[in-house]
């Protein structure tokens, strides 16, 4: 399609570019190239692949949710919300905070957490302002404030939460 854009519209090359660049976080979960859950497995690891489908997505505060990014990004409960809501088929959705997500599911210590299960902290008197996908191993999925959604070590005093038990 780019090279189909006539020479003498110069200004619509870069948005035509723009578009194509940004056409995967339009798309509805389960089409072509996102994930699609399997209703015979375990939650936990889809919640965690889906979520990997989302690495490099850049930051944006108050961005993603049950159908992925928005703005062109995700905030860390838009980027929970999205690998949730895909993993389970859409059956479950997460509200839009840390603090509210962590209303979801059953506390687990952080020692028998499993891939997938939530981890929150950067905790408050409201409670926690930060949220991750667990992946093992001491790393969750997460979108880094000011960066991307990448893999990343997980932070001092979090506490895991299972969803969908």
């Amino acid at each position: 399609m780019p090279n189909q854009v006539p020479g003498h519209f110069s200004e619509t090359r870069p948005y035509v570019a723009r578009i194509l660049a940004a056409e995967a976080g339009f798309r509805s979960m389960g089409s072509t190239g996102r994930f699609v859950p399997d209703a015979a497995a375990d939650l936990g690891p889809q919640i965690a692949s889906a979520g990997h489908e989302w690495i490099g997505t850049p930051y944006v505060f108050g961005g993603g949710g049950t159908q992925g990014p928005t703005e062109g990004g995700f905030d860390e409960a838009g980027l929970t919300a999205a690998a949730v809501f895909a993993a389970s088929g859409g059956t479950i959705q997460l509200p839009n905070t840390a603090e509210q997500q962590w209303e979801i599911g059953v506390e687990v210590q952080l020692i028998k957490a499993q891939p997938g299960d939530l981890v929150f902290g950067n905790w408050g008197t409201r409670g926690p302002s930060s949220v991750g996908i667990y992946l093992g191993s001491g790393k969750m999925l997460h979108a880094e404030p000011g960066g991307k959604v990448a893999e990343v070590p997980l932070l001092n005093g979090m506490k895991a939460r299972r969803i969908g038990q």
